[in-house]
């Protein structure tokens, strides 16, 4: 257990330098202008969505560029870089004219100053998406051909970046009209993506790793299997960002102090959950040690260590909200509506900072057991399914209730995904000696 322990340090903090730039803006935002908060809140919200699917659909390919670079073969890595580079940028396209022509994610909010921000932030950030797709191509390149530290520190770099020019924006632009709030903000989150993009992309040319790469035609067959690999990937990742999308579209129909506490309470949330992230990595790769080895004794133990650490992690989680929520939200926000709508959620708001912990443990755990995909579209479909359900069947829409109806659902798919972990451990002790 000790040695889980270390190793999830370093990865808690890896996994969570991009989210701390966000609570940071977040804090920021809170304190000057709560109304412009829920409004980059629900821009992000939709936009995640995007980001998601061109990042993840490229972890497909990644062991297939560690392979080349090891090969050494210049031709399949040219074939792979231009292949991935034709794919994502096709789909950046795609997904950018589908917002602008065909959707309105924000038609239900009633209150116009929020959903006419919401939407021209969500148009802003479109401007993103291929600068987003590109650097995680390039990084992802970078890091099978050795430079996964180089890489990280870069990335930390524009983290920082982020938050000093968002802040700087936010913090000098009270003469502006309200409406051009949300568009200069934005531009702080577009150009720090293209300095993100520019600086990797330079790397791999000093490095001498980009100069490498010959300029082909893309292989369709390389296209359509990467299409095919990692499609159920962007399935069950974008199925679970929209439906807390769903969430938080919903909560925003009531306001936007009710919408500035639920981004608040999801900073929160991540925050003070930072040790469990790491601790739910580390096992998920102290598990798949341990299944290596081929002694049950020795992966019953791992996993019923993995299991005590993550719930006494829970315990502390929310013992630390517990005794000191108001110490926590003053970090935020002094707006008393937000501070009131945030203590109206009563007990709710302890059962989701659990209730999320739990399953990102769970969905690590099982991915020690190289178990993804079933849970993984599973626990989209209970969470889809069974909050559309609770949402329509209710009569009126409270913060609360949303939250209650959020939880119920999450109890439900983390009971699924507890039985799934041990069916899959059982099975694996019978296949082994």
């Amino acid at each position: 257990m000790i040695r889980l322990a270390i190793l999830s340090l370093p990865i808690a903090i890896n996994r969570s330098a991009l989210q701390i730039a966000s609570i940071l803006i977040t804090a920021v935002l809170g304190h000057i202008n709560p109304e412009i908060l829920a409004q980059v809140s629900l821009a992000l919200a939709a936009s995640s969505i995007l980001f998601v699917a061109v990042s993840v659909i490229q972890l497909s390919v990644q062991s297939d560029f560690a392979y080349a670079v090891e090969k050494s073969d210049q031709e399949q890595l040219s074939k792979l870089f231009f292949a991935t580079t034709f794919l994502v940028t096709s789909l950046c396209l795609f997904l950018a004219l589908f917002v602008l022509f065909f959707i309105e994610p924000f038609k239900k909010i009633s209150e116009p100053a929020l959903r006419e921000g919401a939407t021209a932030g969500l148009y802003m950030l479109l401007w993103s998406l291929p600068l987003v797709a590109w650097t995680t191509l390039i990084g992802n390149f970078l890091e099978a051909s050795g430079y996964a530290s180089l890489v990280s520190k870069m990335r930390i770099a524009q983290v920082i970046i982020q938050v000093v020019l968002v802040t700087l924006i936010a913090r000098n632009i009270a003469a502006l009209e309200p409406g051009s709030y949300i568009k200069f903000i934005m531009i702080g989150y577009v150009a720090t993506d293209f300095l993100g993009f520019l600086s990797l992309l330079l790397l791999g040319i000093k490095k001498g790793s980009l100069r490498k790469i010959r300029c082909i035609r893309p292989d369709l067959s390389l296209i359509f299997n990467t299409i095919r690999s990692g499609g159920s990937l962007v399935a069950g990742f974008c199925g679970q960002k929209y439906v807390f999308f769903i969430l938080t579209a919903t909560i925003a129909t009531i306001g936007s102090i009710h919408s500035a506490a639920f981004a608040i309470l999801n900073s929160v949330t991540f925050l003070i959950t930072i040790p469990l992230l790491g601790w739910a990595h580390a096992s998920t790769i102290e598990i798949g040690r341990a299944r290596g080895t081929q002694n049950n004794k020795n992966i019953s133990i791992t996993l019923r260590n993995a299991i005590v650490g993550a719930f006494f992690f829970l315990f502390c989680t929310v013992s630390l909200l517990f005794f000191l929520k108001k110490f926590i939200f003053s970090f935020f926000t002094t707006e008393t509506s937000i501070i009131m709508a945030l203590d109206s959620l009563g007990l709710s708001l302890y059962a989701f900072v659990f209730i999320n912990g739990t399953l990102l443990f769970l969905m690590a755990a099982l991915r020690g057991y190289a178990d993804n995909f079933i849970p993984q579209i599973s626990l989209v479909l209970i969470l889809l399914i069974g909050y559309t359900f609770l949402k329509n069947f209710s009569t009126e829409i409270s913060f609360s209730g949303e939250m209650w109806h959020f939880i119920i659902v999450c109890c439900i798919g983390s009971f699924f995904l507890f039985y799934r972990l041990t069916q899959t451990h059982k099975a694996i002790s019978h296949r082994n000696p």
